[in-house]
């Protein structure tokens, strides 16, 4: 095991990467965008649960539509870019925009009716991610390498489903264009942490992986790395070809 991923393990801080927002967050360490609702009032005589169902169901209709678009794809992309293309790219993600699921439904003493449901992020924008990604641009296989982890903490970072990583040069050494078909079928996008020991960040980077630094980042998630990190993720043999990319993060 490297020193540096050691050093990663002795000074994590638990806890999913959450980024809030009215009437929900998004869960960057799981890839989903959580939104909640609930009905204005309680069941009584002239309202029926029901109606309170489907009026709470309403309301998380519009919070999940309106925070979907907000994603951030890249750093000089949103999800509602793409949906406002008019093209048949568009029209997929419209599409599989109705594919959120209600995890948890409370009903209170009150009457009131509550709703939390969940977008897969990675599932719902793999169409867009497919277009973009080419099987050509992933190399083969790293040495005995499981994954990779990305150690950018210390750092103004803004998360988003793939984040660039850069040469000190400003060569792109992975970007949403490296992510083939044989990935995006397998795995899901960047895993975001704030513990390196968090389960997420095991399962994705393996037992083995490849430990990187980040020395600056750039229009928020465009990390850039050093000349022999560089290096060595050209020579690790581009990793993610086997395995997950974990970007650690300050809480």
């Amino acid at each position: 095991m490297s020193s540096l991923l050691l050093a990663l393990l002795a000074a994590g801080d638990a806890g999913p990467l959450h980024d809030p927002f009215a009437g929900g967050h998004v869960d960057w360490t799981r890839g989903v965008l959580v939104a909640q609702s609930s009905s204005s009032r309680g069941a009584g005589l002239m309202t029926s649960r029901r109606t309170l169902e489907q009026e709470a169901w309403l309301r998380l209709e519009g919070h999940m539509v309106q925070q979907a678009g907000e994603i951030r794809v890249s750093s000089d992309l949103q999800a509602r870019d793409l949906l406002e293309a008019q093209d048949s790219l568009a029209r997929r993600l419209q599409e599989g925009l109705q594919n959120w699921r209600v995890t948890t439904t409370r009903y209170r003493r009150s009457g009131q009716v509550e709703l939390e449901a969940e977008l897969d992020l990675g599932e719902w924008l793999r169409p867009a991610l497919m277009a973009w990604g080419s099987q050509d641009s992933v190399g083969s296989p790293g040495h005995g390498t499981t994954g990779l982890v990305v150690d950018a903490r210390g750092h103004n970072t803004v998360p988003s489903l793939v984040p660039r990583l850069l040469s000190p040069t400003g060569d792109v050494l992975f970007g949403p264009e490296n992510l083939g078909a044989e990935y995006l079928e397998e795995r899901a996008t960047v895993t975001w942490v704030t513990d390196p020991a968090d389960p997420e960040a095991s399962l994705k980077g393996g037992s083995a992986p490849l430990v990187l630094a980040v020395q600056r980042v750039e229009n928020g998630s465009e990390l850039v790395l050093g000349p022999t990190d560089s290096k060595m993720l050209w020579a690790a043999g581009l990793p993610w070809n086997r395995g997950g990319i974990v970007v650690v993060v300050d809480p």
